[in-house]
């Protein structure tokens, strides 16, 4: 504890003495002599407690007196501690959730711990105060701006998911924080992260950043890269381990093939070292899993699967205006033969054994082929579903709950121009909506068949330049 004021503590210094001076100090009576001192044995005692300088008896009141003038002089002294916390009124927060924030050398995570900071940070607004929700790591996110509603706040906060994609590049961020800031006098920016972040070096920011660290250990070692490449006679399983923390470690790599346990090395890395193993496996191996025993604070990338590419090709057939999105991307993943159909195509003569799955891109043939549909921006309605009009600048909300076609997807950053408005049958479950509801991506199953449907057009989004679309490089 600390004090603004400490010379007001002087008092106590000064007015203790004197109060005490004032029990201690006693007028003395005139002296006079008696015959007996039977009949003034009181009087004796009150002489004896008057006399100066006399030791102080238990006196309350001499208490309260003394323990008034230390609460007055604590008064005046203005005590204070010192604590973690804010003091402008304009509040932009600045939340690190990149892969490295899954780590749990804290409690739950450091995620949850940076949202718990944050929360509390909320709450010490003051009156009126307003703040700004940046969420960081990989594409920026802005999931509450310029609010003094804390209960948005909160749940902005609590919404905040882990990222993937890549790393916490902080130059977006403190850019869009630099300029809501030098609009308004008494902000404050506050960083929350685990410092594994990139911060850009020529960036003037207009006031004062806060930086709350959150987690305490660089223990991790982890699987870094993983594959498996066909050759003659079989397949060549590659894993490499690398250590990124401080420390020299020893862990063991256990290699399942298909569920079933192959082997399992042991490897003995120093800080920034990497291992390979190299091992041949045969042919008709269709997964790969390698696992890293006795996990550390990072456990998300302490496993890795790697998938054959041996085996017959699926056909996908696409009829399609022409869409070099689609193309690409259906090009680039293995085990997929990709036949191309004109739009205007109207029957369809391949029996669903021979081509299993039909991408329809923004057209509705007269009669549906056969098998699994995945309709792009139906331009029609269909016996799965009904076209009603379009929307405008619809904003992308992922629906609630782990949908397992959307894992480790971030779809919040795609940006959409126009989509068509579609009313789904009841086979349908809405996986991505707007925000007036209205359903923008479906997935279901009817009379045997699966049946996706995208409300918009790739074009129409910058979903093709995401990291969550198949494709990285659709251009390339």
């Amino acid at each position: 504890m600390s004090f603004l004021a400490p010379l007001a503590l002087i008092a106590t210094a000064i007015i203790g003495p004197i109060i005490l001076a004032m029990y201690l100090l006693k007028l003395r009576r005139e002296e006079r002599t008696v015959s007996s001192t039977f009949l003034w044995g009181r009087m004796v005692r009150d002489v004896e407690a008057n006399a100066p300088w006399q030791k102080l008896r238990r006196n309350w009141l001499l208490l309260l007196q003394l323990l008034i003038l230390l609460l007055l002089a604590l008064a005046l002294a203005r005590p204070f501690f010192m604590t973690a916390g804010i003091a402008g009124r304009n509040l932009i927060l600045i939340i690190d959730r990149s892969a490295s924030m899954g780590a749990t050398d804290v409690s739950s995570n450091r995620l949850q711990a940076a949202r718990d900071e944050a929360i509390r940070l909320i709450d010490q607004l003051p009156d009126q105060g307003r703040a700004t929700v940046i969420a960081a790591g990989g594409s920026m996110a802005v999931p509450a701006s310029a609010t003094s509603n804390r209960r948005e706040l909160r749940s902005a906060i609590e919404q905040i998911e882990l990222h993937y994609a890549s790393g916490s590049d902080l130059t977006q961020p403190l850019m869009l924080a630099s300029a809501l800031a030098a609009r308004e006098d008494d902000s404050e920016i506050v960083l929350i992260s685990d410092g594994n972040v990139s911060i850009p070096s020529d960036l003037t920011v207009p006031t004062d950043v806060r930086y709350f660290p959150i987690g305490r250990s660089d223990n991790n070692m982890a699987i870094s890269a993983m594959a498996l490449q066909p050759i003659a006679g079989g397949q060549n399983l590659f894993v490499q381990v690398s250590q990124y923390g401080s420390d020299t470690v020893t862990r063991r790599v256990d290699i399942a093939l298909d569920d079933t346990l192959f082997n399992a090395y042991n490897v003995t890395l120093e800080p920034g070292q990497s291992q390979s193993i190299v091992v041949e496996v045969p042919a008709q191996v269709a997964v790969a899993q390698a696992r890293l025993a006795d996990g550390d604070d990072f456990p998300l990338d302490d496993r890795a699967w790697a998938v054959s590419r041996l085996g017959e090709a699926t056909n996908v057939r696409l009829v399609s205006p022409g869409n070099r999105f689609l193309e690409t991307a259906l090009d680039l993943m293995p085990g997929v033969n990709t036949m191309l159909v004109p739009e205007t195509t109207t029957a369809f003569a391949e029996t669903v054994a021979q081509v299993p799955v039909t991408i329809l891109d923004g057209v509705v043939p007269p009669e549906l082929p056969p098998g699994n549909l995945f309709f792009i921006a139906p331009p029609q309605s269909t016996d799965f579903f009904s076209v009603t009009g379009t929307l405008d600048f619809p904003m992308i909300q992922p629906a609630p709950g782990d949908t397992v076609l959307l894992r480790n997807l971030q779809l919040n950053d795609v940006h959409v121009r126009t989509a068509n408005r579609i009313v789904p049958g009841s086979w349908a479950q809405v996986l991505v909506h707007s925000e007036s509801g209205a359903p923008l991506l479906m997935a279901g199953e009817k009379d045997g068949r699966r049946i996706v449907v995208l409300a918009f057009a790739l074009h129409q989004s910058d979903l093709p330049l995401q990291v969550a679309y198949p494709c990285c490089s659709p251009i390339s």
